[in-house]
């Protein structure tokens, strides 16, 4: 059953050629931001799961920051109860440094700030990498073929 619906904002122009041309278009055409509306109630826990097995599985070293400090802001920002509301601000500089906000509640949990490239994309990886489970190949379904029904 699904946990969550994903929106996507941004004035990017995107590539659907695939998942990865959407990621790199994504991130090229930054600011984005990135929603998730919980559809039920859910354990911190199982949250927090999802993302690491997500980032282990899209190649990304979690016990290296800046992910291990975010896993531990989720963490810390405690169960998700339905209708709540993650959001993700993806962000870049004049300097080309990028910066992830995730809010929760309105209320701002944590921020990456001068992050490199490759950092900024691994964190898009949560939504745009390699789909780990079933949930996340029918969000990708979902984006690459917006018109059809699944």
């Amino acid at each position: 059953a699904s946990v969550y619906v994903a929106q996507v904002f941004t004035d990017a122009k995107l590539d659907f050629a695939s998942i990865d041309k959407l990621r790199e278009s994504l991130i090229t055409g930054v600011p984005f931001v990135v929603t998730m509306t919980f559809v039920r109630d859910v354990g911190i826990d199982k949250i927090v799961d999802g993302y690491t097995d997500v980032f282990k599985g899209n190649g990304v070293k979690i016990e290296e920051e800046p992910f291990k400090a975010f896993l531990e802001a989720v963490k810390k920002s405690g169960d998700v109860k339905d209708k709540q509301v993650y959001e993700f601000q993806f962000i870049s500089d004049a300097a080309a440094k990028f910066e992830v906000k995730f809010k929760n509640k309105d209320k701002e949990e944590y921020t990456a700030k001068g992050l490199t490239k490759e950092q900024f994309e691994n964190f898009t990886k949560m939504w745009f990498g390699k789909a780990v489970d079933s949930g996340l190949a029918a969000l990708h379904e979902q984006l690459m073929h917006p018109d059809e029904k699944i």
